[in-house]
């Protein structure tokens, strides 16, 4: 196993792309600084990562098994906002760890092909073309790491990726951190740009009305749609949240 400490940042130019990317206002730009400021010296970023051969349960020739997390400063800021109902800014702040999580494998392929000299073909998330309860038996695989897995499958700390990187000798001019291309979640949110913007529209008048009736609301979508939903975002909008 292979260690890898994870410098990261947001530049000006990169919190327009958030702006863009996740449908927010521009008049947002002012609170999605403040949140990059202050939770960017909490971040704990590490890179883990085996290089392995093909076996009985992998077919890829040659990958890396990786393990990525931005740590527990994130999930620990982004609680304390949701449980002061926050809710505009905690749902800012899932914005930003996906966003900073994507630029944590980018670092990581780079990484691995100056460490290995090998070249990452996709990023190939468990769930995708392997089953996710693989997960369970996968992390077995190193020792004495921050992160662990639940029965239910969830990674902790919150902002954490488990996935693997086919790898070849050769650059054939794949590009593995164009994820939304490599992903087979036709549904989730950040790929369907009619999507993201009914979501965007839906949580803008749930925040303005603040109100029981709108987090109940909240809670019908969690359900009824979790696809559309990372993660912390179904935290965040769970019924549990009290005003």
């Amino acid at each position: 196993m292979k260690q890898e400490k994870i410098i990261l940042g947001i530049s000006e130019d990169e919190l327009n792309t958030l702006i863009k990317r996740f449908h927010f206002e521009g008049t947002k730009l002012g609170i999605l600084r403040s949140l990059s400021d202050s939770v960017l010296p909490l971040l704990q970023a590490n890179a883990y990562y085996i290089i392995s051969h093909k076996d009985e349960e992998i077919s890829y020739e040659e990958y890396a098994l990786c393990l990525v997390t931005l740590g527990e400063g994130f999930d620990e800021l982004q609680e304390l906002y949701v449980k002061r109902s926050c809710i505009e800014e905690a749902y800012m702040l899932e914005c930003i760890g996906l966003f900073l999580l994507g630029r944590a494998y980018e670092e990581l392929v780079k990484t691995i092909q100056i460490n290995e000299g090998k070249w990452a073909q996709k990023i190939d998330f468990f769930g995708d073309n392997y089953p996710a309860e693989m997960m369970t038996d996968m992390i077995k695989r190193f020792d004495s790491i921050e992160i662990s897995i639940s029965k239910e499958l969830l990674l902790t700390p919150k902002k954490s990726a488990f996935f693997m990187l086919p790898l070849s000798d050769k650059n054939e001019g794949s590009k593995p951190c164009e994820i939304c291309n490599n992903c087979g979640n036709k549904d989730c949110m950040f790929r369907n740009q009619d999507k993201v913007s009914k979501m965007r529209e839906e949580h803008s008048k749930l925040f303005l009305e603040k109100k029981n009736k709108s987090l109940e609301r909240v809670s019908e979508i969690v359900n009824s749609k979790p696809q559309l939903m990372s993660y912390g975002m179904s935290r965040i909008f769970s019924g549990n949240i009290k005003k």
